[in-house]
């Protein structure tokens, strides 16, 4: 029973956390400070709640359930993926003399990185559950 909860937890905290960052993404090219640090901030916490989620899920996931595995091992690679993604688009604006750019990418940055480490940690947790069995 606990499981099942975990479970649609988790799958509610990665949509939650996905739809607060795709929400918050247009207002992060913004010029004005206060649309990037009201942006910045529940982006960075979109990034932790899909992470967390995703990362508990790979927690409780059965090898035995083959969809839920692969859907688990293809969001961590896909978190990996957008992750770093991200980090290297922000990265030219981090070098701006700007602070609507500094902190218009900075945020991303940080958000990209929650996300890259929370899809390394769900590997992490598929393939030692791999190795135990």
């Amino acid at each position: 029973m606990i499981t099942l909860v975990v479970r649609w937890a988790s799958l509610v905290a990665i949509a939650a956390g996905t739809a607060g960052m795709l929400f918050c993404f247009p207002f992060l090219f913004s010029a004005l400070h206060e649309d990037l640090i009201g942006a910045g901030f529940p982006f960075a916490g979109g990034a932790i709640i899909a992470g967390a989620g995703l990362t508990a899920l790979s927690k409780i996931v059965e090898e035995e359930e083959r969809f839920m595995c692969s859907l688990v091992k293809w969001g961590a690679l896909t978190a990996i993926g957008l992750g770093v993604a991200g980090m290297f688009f922000c990265l030219q604006f981090l070098f701006s003399a700007r602070m609507a750019d500094l902190i218009g990418a900075g945020f991303p940055f940080v958000g990209g990185a929650i996300i890259a480490s929370a899809g390394l940690i769900t590997l992490s947790n598929l393939a030692v559950k791999k190795m135990s069995e």
